[in-house]
């Protein structure tokens, strides 16, 4: 009949046997998958040449991108939705997709297969896990994680891909083999994760914020560039060059679909493992934003954390350490004080003093945290998501031993208000670094190599 496709009968039964016989492969695969993973042929190779890494690429037939790749070979459960097999290690995606329930519970099937520089090879189904639920936005993508196991003899594997059919791959991500282990090795290191940078930046801010955290011990920043200055980018280069800053590329986030705040999740994660190598604790900021130990002048943020595990009445193990918010006010300027050493009198943190007497919200609704990384599977903006098992712990730091010092030039709700509950007083705690402060500012700023100083912990004369 025209218009209909009418199968030979010798066609139809080698569709249907094809058919039945790539079930059973699967079901063999699925069952071997971390014993003996299956190969997927040749006819993959020319197809993915070139992987891609911190470049976000769609799932094809899924409502899903993927971004990056890490090796985690921490022992880790996840409540009430995933379990790490025995004998396996994690290979962890950064993702974001959809949120609603019933995008999620029809997402199909998502195939991992691994390549080890020869040939793909199978190894079983994604795992699909939401990071954060929000029903206040409800339409933005927010941030996954896409599982996949491999056996312990796979951890040279060198790219992952996906597809929604067996050995079919339309995103493949190159995997970042500094793997997150179960301890934390080598020196004690703090690494900075800024939330992505989306507007017009000076290079001043940005050289005041890396020089004050260096001065409280950091030792690496990572920058996530949706878009900046010309001026500003030549800056983080220079910092880059000295190791000191990761600039990681943003601007393939997918213009026609929404995110919230620039996808600030995925990036806060994927610097999370791309640091847990490297540093052995993790600080999640704004560039507004500095964490600050208040026991003694000169102490360092590790110092800080070694201070609070020894001195703690309860013996438990600590993965997250919490600042509580104090809002400075930007417009409050005191001129009178103005740093004399610095190019531009501008410093925030050197000018402005006007605060909040308390820490408030309490608790950890505006807190900013330092998560031990080792421990830490995901982090949110203002606390932990999930650590690798349920024995460790997350504390906020009392405000006479630490406060986040956010300096804004317009106050937030609950202060606009409610003046009337807040009282503001001058804070001069960070005066103390001005000297080292404006000298390190205004070299950072003088197109001259960024040079690698050693912390000095001596205290300055207010």
């Amino acid at each position: 009949m025209r218009g209909q496709m009418i199968f030979h009968p010798v066609l139809k039964w080698l569709f249907c046997l094809r058919f039945v016989t790539a079930t059973i492969a699967l079901e063999e695969c699925d069952q071997l998958s971390l014993s003996m993973p299956c190969t997927c042929g040749s006819q993959l190779e020319k197809r993915f040449e070139r992987s891609w890494s911190d470049h976000w690429q769609k799932v094809e037939g899924a409502p899903i991108e993927v971004f990056s790749s890490y090796l985690d070979e921490r022992q880790w459960t996840q409540p009430n939705t995933v379990h790490l097999p025995e004998a396996a290690i994690t290979v962890r995606t950064i993702a974001h997709g959809l949120q609603t329930e019933h995008v999620v519970n029809n997402i199909p099937p998502l195939f991992c297969s691994v390549h080890d520089g020869v040939e793909w090879m199978y190894v079983g189904r994604a795992e699909y896990v939401r990071v954060y639920r929000s029903s206040l936005h409800a339409e933005e993508y927010t941030t996954h994680f896409l599982l996949c196991f491999v056996p312990h003899s796979f951890r040279q594997v060198v790219t992952v891909g996906f597809g929604t059919a067996f050995c079919q791959i339309t995103a493949a991500v190159d995997i970042n083999h500094q793997a997150v282990l179960p301890s934390a090795g080598g020196e004690h290191a703090l690494s900075v994760c800024v939330s992505p940078l989306h507007s017009v930046v000076e290079p001043l801010q940005v050289a005041e914020f890396i020089e004050m955290y260096r001065l409280l011990g950091a030792t690496h920043f990572t920058f996530y560039n949706y878009k900046t200055t010309p001026s500003l980018r030549e800056l983080l280069n220079r910092y880059s060059k000295a190791n000191l800053t990761t600039i990681v590329p943003w601007y393939s986030l997918n213009i026609r679909q929404s995110y919230f705040y620039f996808d600030q999740r995925s990036a806060l994660n994927d610097c999370l493992y791309r640091s847990a190598a490297s540093a052995t604790h993790v600080a999640v900021v704004d560039l507004d934003e500095f964490l600050v130990p208040r026991i003694d002048h000169g102490m360092s943020l590790l110092d800080l954390i070694k201070h609070h595990q020894r001195s703690s009445q309860h013996h438990f193990l600590y993965g997250s350490f919490c600042f509580q918010h104090v809002y400075f006010e930007l417009n409050a300027s005191d001129p009178s004080v103005a740093t004399q050493h610095a190019k531009n009198k501008q410093l925030v943190t050197q000018t402005r003093f006007s605060r909040t007497n308390e820490s408030y919200p309490k608790g950890t609704i505006r807190s900013k945290c330092i998560h031990t990384s080792h421990l830490t599977v995901s982090v949110d903006i203002h606390s932990v998501q999930w650590f690798v098992n349920d024995s460790v712990k997350q504390v906020v730091l009392p405000d006479d031993q630490a406060l986040l010092h956010h300096y804004r030039s317009s106050r937030m709700e609950t202060f606009r208000k409610h003046p009337e509950l807040f009282t503001f007083e001058n804070d001069y705690f960070l005066r103390t670094y001005h000297l080292a402060l404006s000298s390190n500012v205004n070299a950072a700023l003088s197109q001259q190599p960024i040079i690698v100083h050693e912390r000095n912990n001596e205290k300055e004369e207010l």
